[in-house]
Order: structure tokens, then sequence, then C-alpha cells
């Protein structure tokens, strides 16, 4: 992973607003506010570029969508995902929005350092009882699992709670 700079929450909600258009609706919503929990939890945010190697490692939290445990409870590194969906049925709507997404341009994701620890947000709960420490998915999921299908690298990403030397400088 290759740090950029740090970045202020403004910055954050703003890339999340252009580049989702409704920020109030459905899971749109939803993602917009755990960057507010993220904020709150992490309060630092730094703009990073994300290897291959980095999107393979990221956590996935819990993802059941029509009818489809993609990801169980538990979560799933996208390194597993992505050996799991091979195995879905094609003409499920996760694996059919994944092969879109690997066709469109790159876009920017949002990860935590750590998983969120808030009660309303439960999907994180379990990662938080077993201690896990790493990028885990905020915002993005499908995206993360089409760009290490298609071996994509140097993803721009947005990063809560990131841990970085003194040599790290930018707006904050």
């Amino acid at each position: 992973m290759r740090v950029e700079n740090r970045v202020s929450f403004d910055q954050v909600r703003d890339v999340f607003s252009q580049e989702n258009p409704d920020p109030a609706f459905g899971s749109t919503g939803y993602a917009f506010h755990l960057l507010g929990v993220a904020n709150g939890q992490f309060g630092s945010w730094y703009r990073v570029a994300l290897s291959l190697e980095d999107i393979l490692g990221v956590m996935l939290p819990p993802h059941i969508h029509a009818g489809l445990e993609l990801i169980p409870q538990c979560g799933l590194m996208v390194s597993d995902v992505v050996r799991k969906v091979q195995l879905v049925q094609q003409s499920h709507v996760c694996p059919r929005r994944i092969e879109e997404l690997s066709r469109e341009p790159l876009s920017t994701v949002f990860l935590s350092a750590a998983p969120l620890d808030h009660p309303e947000y439960p999907d994180y709960r379990e990662l938080v009882h077993r201690r896990y420490r790493g990028l885990t998915h905020l915002d993005g999921l499908h995206r993360l699992i089409a760009w290490a299908r298609s071996d994509q690298s140097q993803v721009a990403a947005y990063v809560a709670g990131l841990t970085v030397g003194p040599q790290v400088h930018g707006s904050g």
C-alpha cells in the first residue's frame, strides 16, 4: 500500500458524495453513515493506493444478497471471496454485478484499519470479538472482488485509522 497523504473527513465525504449519486439512499446511505462511524472511532483518514496484494487482503463483512450468503457472519478476505464467487451460479445478481464492475473504470473504495466497533453496525461484531486487525471494508465490496478477479492494482482508497510514520505529510 502506498500512502499518498492525510486527508480531512470533509474531503472523504466530498469524494464519496461525488462518486455516489444520492448518499441518503439505500446501501449508499448505509455506507455514508459507516464513514461517519469510522471517523468517530478512528479520527484520521489517509488517501492510499492499493496493490493487488492489498486488495486481496481486505476483510469483507457478512454479505447476503437475494438468498446467497456470499460472505458468512465471520467475514472473509477478498482472496477467499474471489474463489467462492467462481462456484456461484453466474446468473445470480452478485456475480453479475461483480462482472459488470470489472469492466468499469476504477473508483474509490473506503476502508478502515480495523473493524468498526459500534452497536448499530453488527456486521463487524464478530471481527471485533476475535480482535481482527487489518484493512476492513466500509464501501466497495463488489468492486474490490471485481478488481481482484481482474488483477487490478493502484486502486485509490481512503482508510480510516491507518497508522503511518512521520514521513507522510499532507492536508488534514
